[in-house]
C-alpha cells in the first residue's frame, strides 16, 4: 500500500516541479493595478525637451542623464507580434522616442497603452540612423539590461490603448508638417494601398521585408517588416484600407512599423483606380474591413469545396477560423463566393485580428442567400445569428422562399454593433444551430463600417 502510495503521488510531485520551473522562466502578471507616484520634487521632461537637451549625442558618443529627470509616457509599440526588437517606443503630447531594452517578451509587462514613469538617471541617449534613443550606457549596443530596465521604467494604471492620442493621416506628405511631433509616435493612414497588395507577403523568409504603401495623391511611403514577425508570410492586403503604425526615421527617410496584422484593417478587396487629387469625403465612415474571399471565384479541390480552415485567399488579412472544425466550407454560386452553413449543423464562424477601439458607431453589412432546393421549400435568414465581443445580434427575419425565386439568391442586409463594446482586440463570430438552420446557408461579401 505504501508503495501505491508513492506512486499516486509521483505525478503531483512532477507537476509540482513542472509549475516551479515555469515560475522561474516567466513573470506573474501584476494581480492589482500598478500605480506610481512620482517623488514631490520630481522634475518631469517631455520628450521633445529631453532631445534638445541631449542634442550633442552622436552614434559614437552617447549623452548620460547625470539629471533626477522623469518621463511621463505611453507606450505606443511593444514587441508582441515580434515586429518590434528588443525595443519599445513611447509617446507624450510632444513626440515619440525608442527605448532600447535586452530583452524579449517585454508586452507581457509594458503592453502598447500602458503608461509608464521613466526615471532617466543613469540612462543615456545615443543614435542610430540619425534618430535619438533611449538606452543604458553600459548595455549591448546600448540596450538596457533587463533587471535595469524595470529599476527605471514604472507602470502607473492600466494598459490602455484609447488613451494614446493617435493622429490620422490621408496624404502622406503631411507626415512632415510636424515632423519632430509626429515621429516614433503611433499614426493612422486612412484610404491607402500597398501597391503589391495581394502579390507579394509582409517580409521574405530572411531579413526584412520593405514594400510601398501609397496614398490617393500619389504619395508613397515605405512599411517595413520582420521576417520574424508573427505576419511576416501573410500576403499584403488588397484594395485601399487603413494603416495603425508607428511611423519612424532612418537616416531622414520615413518608414513604418506595423505592430500587428490587425493594424491594416478595412481593405476592400478591389484595385485602386490611378488616383489623383480629389479628396475624400471626410464623413464618410471608416471601412474595418470588408471581406470577399479574393477576387478568384473559388472553385473545388479534387472534387470537393475547400474547408473554410484549409482556405487561404482571404481578401482582408483577418483571420477566419471554423470554431467546429470542418463543418464551414467555401463555395461559390452564381458567381459569387461565400462561406456555407450546412443544413441541420451547430455552426460558428469567428473572425478575428481587428480594431474597432474608439468608434462609436458600428455597422456591420453581409449578404445571405439559402440553398432551397429545387426551387421548393423555405428558410428565414434570422437563422444566421452572430456575437460582437460576446453581445448577440440578429439578422433581420426575412423568409426566403423556393417558389418565389430566392434560391440561391442574395440578399443584403446591415445591423448596428453596440459601440460600448468596441475594443482593439475584437471577435465577430456567425453562429447558427440545427434547429433553425434547417435548409442551409451562405454568407458573402462582409463589411464593417464605423465612425470616431
Amino acid at each position: 500500500m505504501k508503495l501505491i502510495k508513492h506512486l499516486m503521488c509521483l505525478p503531483l510531485l512532477l507537476l509540482a516541479i513542472a509549475f516551479t520551473a515555469c515560475d522561474r522562466d516567466y513573470d506573474m502578471p501584476p494581480l492589482n493595478e500598478p500605480h506610481f507616484s512620482l517623488p514631490a520634487d520630481a522634475q518631469t521632461i517631455t520628450i521633445k525637451d529631453l532631445r534638445a537637451k541631449t542634442a550633442a549625442a552622436t552614434s559614437n558618443n552617447p549623452v548620460l542623464i547625470e539629471d533626477s529627470l522623469f518621463l511621463v509616457a505611453r507606450i505606443c509599440g511593444d514587441d508582441r507580434s515580434g515586429n518590434i526588437y528588443k525595443s519599445i517606443y513611447v509617446q507624450d503630447e510632444t513626440g515619440g522616442i525608442t527605448f532600447l531594452v535586452d530583452n524579449s517578451g517585454v508586452y507581457t509587462q509594458y503592453a502598447a497603452g500602458q503608461e509608464v514613469i521613466i526615471d532617466l538617471k543613469g540612462l543615456c541617449i545615443s543614435v542610430y540612423g540619425n534618430e535619438q534613443q533611449i538606452g543604458h550606457p553600459d548595455g549591448y549596443l546600448y540596450r538596457t539590461p533587463w533587471a535595469s530596465f524595470q529599476d527605471h521604467v514604472h507602470c502607473n494604471g492600466w494598459a490602455d490603448e484609447k488613451k494614446l492620442n493617435i493622429k490620422e493621416f490621408d496624404n502622406i506628405s503631411k507626415l512632415s508638417d510636424d515632423a519632430e511631433g509626429n515621429k516614433f509616435t503611433l499614426i493612422r493612414l486612412k484610404n491607402v494601398h500597398f501597391t503589391e497588395g495581394g502579390q507579394a507577403t509582409f517580409a521574405e523568409t530572411s531579413g526584412y521585408g520593405t514594400h510601398d504603401l501609397s496614398d490617393a495623391y500619389g504619395n508613397t511611403i515605405s512599411v517595413r517588416t520582420s521576417n520574424y514577425a508573427d505576419f511576416a508570410a501573410d500576403k499584403l492586403p488588397v484594395g485601399t484600407g487603413n494603416v495603425l503604425a508607428v511611423l519612424g526615421r532612418f537616416n531622414g527617410s520615413w518608414q513604418l512599423t506595423i505592430r500587428s496584422a490587425a493594424d491594416c484593417y478595412g481593405f476592400d478587396g478591389e484595385a485602386p483606380g490611378e488616383g489623383g487629387d480629389q479628396p475624400v469625403d471626410p464623413n464618410a465612415p471608416d471601412v474595418i474591413f470588408s471581406e470577399n474571399m479574393g477576387s478568384a471565384t473559388i472553385s473545388k479541390v479534387d472534387g470537393y469545396w475547400p474547408y473554410l480552415n484549409t482556405f487561404t485567399a482571404w481578401s482582408s488579412g483577418l483571420t477566419f477560423t471554423d470554431v467546429n472544425d470542418k463543418t464551414l466550407s467555401v463555395r461559390a454560386v452564381n458567381g459569387v463566393n461565400n462561406i456555407w452553413f450546412p443544413a441541420k449543423k451547430e455552426c460558428d464562424l469567428k473572425i478575428t485580428g481587428f480594431s474597432t477601439a474608439g468608434y462609436t458607431t458600428l455597422t456591420l453589412t453581409y449578404d445571405v442567400a439559402a440553398s432551397l432546393f429545387n426551387d421548393a421549400g423555405e428558410q428565414d435568414a434570422a437563422a444566421l445569428t452572430g456575437t460582437f465581443n460576446g453581445q448577440p445580434f440578429a439578422t433581420p427575419s426575412k423568409v426566403l422562399s423556393g417558389p418565389a425565386g430566392d434560391n440561391n439568391k442574395f440578399y443584403t442586409f446591415s445591423v448596428e454593433l453596440p459601440a460600448s463594446a468596441a475594443a482593439a482586440q475584437s471577435e465577430l463570430h456567425f453562429l447558427t444551430t440545427a434547429a433553425a438552420n434547417t435548409m442551409g446557408l451562405r454568407l458573402a461579401n462582409i463589411k464593417l463600417t464605423g465612425k470616431k
